[in-house]
């Protein structure tokens, strides 16, 4: 009787245990997914940035959606700038990068991303330190488009210390 009962514990524990391991599989492969996806992100924001700085527009645009959604908004000193769809947004570039054509160093200290992933959509914030404007809250929208993520939405709002 007793090595019934011992086989029964034996065997409800080896269950619980399985149970556990399987669990704790699922978490990690679901975490390391998740790592992924704001691994992606981050390199998808990281390239914006870099090109922009560069002046390689066509680059530059590959890192956005085309679609009439897009949006990009500037809060500075009390004024806000909105630019809304992509014609708008892709002509501002262009202008800008014709006024200043000169490549800028890319800024290499990594921001600290809060990310919220949404199924094929996720919220990005961060606080990035800019060399002549000081800090700044940004803000991005991020849409997967065939396997790749592309910005949305950007607002940049800079702090008035």
């Amino acid at each position: 009787m007793k090595s019934m009962k011992s086989s029964a514990s034996s065997l409800l524990l080896r269950a619980t245990l399985l149970v556990l391991f399987l669990q704790a599989n699922g978490m990690t492969g679901q975490s390391q997914r998740q790592d992924k996806v704001e691994n992606e992100i981050q390199e998808a924001l990281r390239l914006e940035t870099q090109y922009f700085y560069q002046r390689d527009i066509s680059k530059w645009e590959g890192q956005w959606s085309h679609g009439p959604f897009v949006m990009k908004c500037y809060v500075r000193d009390g004024k806000y700038l909105e630019q809304m769809g992509w014609p708008v947004i892709q002509q501002s570039a262009k202008d800008y990068m014709k006024a200043h054509p000169k490549p800028e160093p890319v800024p290499t200290a990594m921001p600290e991303y809060k990310i919220e992933v949404f199924g094929k959509s996720a919220l990005v914030s961060y606080i990035q330190l800019d060399p002549t404007q000081g800090r700044k809250r940004e803000i991005r929208v991020m849409v997967k488009e065939k396997d790749q993520w592309k910005i949305a939405y950007m607002s940049t709002n800079y702090f008035t210390d």
